[in-house]
């Protein structure tokens, strides 16, 4: 018999997320006895007695507690050291102990619908790229992505989460657009010399935005990391005009989803680019994170239909709130953001995702176990993302959560 479990999304503003319907859905779908809420907490500390119920199975964590969920966790995956934050965490019994793992499934959204593409382009010219990278269709598939450009937008946690994903589908070289080129620069910096899963290094080049014509990007798949309204169709036409791609067009996936549709994605349309929406990559994480949860495969047809038709941007019913038991517990939690074990340069390995379409919990060689002597090291003041800036939800935290920068 499966003992009951609740889950939770922590964070603020959290009144559009479609998380509950999302979740619950797959719950009875699979006829587990398991419950999603919604709980608005000023800090973590505020629900640290939740994440310490036996019946606490795991929770999605969104802004602005993406750092300071690195101190409550045993455990952290590869993928969320790398990105430097935390969105999802999983409470597992090992060896009799209870253990908390932190993960970042912001990443899988993109990867998955990059490695569609990428998987089409194969399909489209099989005989040309199979002899060139002698892989599947579904493989990642080094003679094909040898070649590829990626071009971010932006320069905060999202845009870190973007290079990732790039990065882990073998792209050759990343670009990463800002208003601040240093902003930029720092994410180059934190991940440069680091390998895909085909062992090459990737090029990665910081820029101003609007890029300027000079620049000649040229990129194969663009990804928008920043509030949707902030892009300017003008600034961005100029990525498209006059791009042949080999296989007719490239990829745009934009991650805001308010406005529905972007001046970046109009952009794209008008170009005969393949384009994604936001809505579609905070789905595809949130399959990833049931699968985490629960060991089994999202059903994904019931998820999508649990929210067909619901507005993002309406609110749900009101969330739960909660407020901290004392102002020395966020205090406590707020210094132990300085201080929590993200030194990116300090991880060169990144971890390799499956290619299977199936998402599985990380093995514990695929983590980094906490000690307490890590919440007292002499790591950085400020830890990966805290350049971020004015952090920005970018809606529904329950599949993400974006960390915005663009200044």
């Amino acid at each position: 018999m499966t003992t009951p479990q609740t889950y939770h999304i922590f964070g603020q503003t959290l009144a559009t997320s479609l998380s509950p319907t999302l979740h619950n859905a797959a719950f009875a779908h699979h006829r587990l006895p398991h419950h999603y809420t919604i709980q608005e907490c000023p800090s973590l500390a505020a629900v640290q007695h939740l994440i310490n119920a036996p019946t606490f199975g795991g929770a999605s964590v969104t802004m602005p507690h993406k750092l300071a969920a690195f101190p409550l966790c045993d455990a952290v995956s590869d993928a969320a050291r790398q990105i430097g934050a935390i969105n999802t965490l999983i409470a597992e019994t090992r060896d009799g102990k209870r253990v908390i793992t932190g993960d970042n499934t912001d990443w899988r959204g993109l990867y998955e619908l990059v490695v569609e593409y990428l998987a089409g382009c194969l399909s489209s010219s099989r005989d040309d790229e199979v002899g060139a990278g002698g892989g599947p269709a579904t493989s990642l598939n080094p003679g094909l992505t040898s070649r590829k450009t990626g071009l971010v937008l932006g320069a905060g946690g999202a845009a870190r989460a973007a290079v990732y994903a790039l990065l882990q589908a073998n792209f050759a070289r990343i670009v990463v657009a800002n208003r601040t080129v240093d902003k930029a620069g720092t994410i180059v910096r934190d991940f440069e010399g680091l390998a895909g899963p085909n062992g090459a290094t990737c090029e990665l080049v910081a820029v101003e935005y609007p890029i300027p014509a000079v620049e000649r990007v040229r990129p194969d798949v663009v990804i928008g990391t920043v509030p949707g309204d902030v892009v300017v169709e003008a600034d961005v036409e100029g990525l498209f005009a006059g791009q042949e791609h080999e296989h007719g067009h490239g990829l745009v996936v934009e991650m805001a989803y308010k406005p529905r549709v972007t001046g970046l994605m109009r952009a794209g349309q008008q170009a005969g680019w393949e384009v994604q929406d936001g809505l579609e990559v905070l789905l595809r994480q949130g399959f990833v994170q049931y699968s985490l949860w629960t060991g089994r495969e999202a059903p994904v047809e019931v998820m999508r239909g649990s929210i067909e038709g619901e507005d993002p941007t309406s609110p749900t019913p009101p969330p739960t709130a909660l407020t901290p038991s004392s102002a020395s517990a966020i205090e406590r939690e707020n210094s132990s953001i300085d201080n929590h074990p993200s030194n990116l340069s300090s991880f060169k390995n990144a971890l390799a995702p499956s290619t299977t379409g199936r998402y599985t919990r990380p093995s514990p060689a695929q983590t980094r176990t906490i000690s307490h002597s890590d919440s007292s090291s002499s790591s950085p003041a400020d830890p990966p993302g805290a350049a971020d800036g004015h952090g920005r939800d970018g809606g529904d935290a329950g599949h993400g959560g974006w960390l915005w920068d663009f200044s």
